[in-house]
């Protein structure tokens, strides 16, 4: 059997549109912050280095994948 990935997301892919930008950094700030809450996909998708938190290491990392920097 294989694994079902049609609804799989890249991480730090936080709004889920298949595309790794600014918008998902805005949305990450707001989890950080507690503006928004997030659900647990959300977490998975926003914890860019896996580390069990979100935080600006997350944030710093998505910033530079974005660049192109990872």
């Amino acid at each position: 059997w294989g694994q079902y990935d049609e609804e799989c997301t890249q991480i730090g892919d936080s709004n889920f549109d298949s595309n790794l930008n600014i918008q998902d950094i805005i949305i990450l700030v707001s989890f950080i912050l507690n503006q928004v809450e997030y659900d647990y996909q959300e977490f998975i998708a926003s914890d860019y280095n896996q580390d069990g938190v979100l935080d600006v290491i997350d944030a710093i990392r998505i910033i530079d994948a974005i660049l192109g920097l990872d």
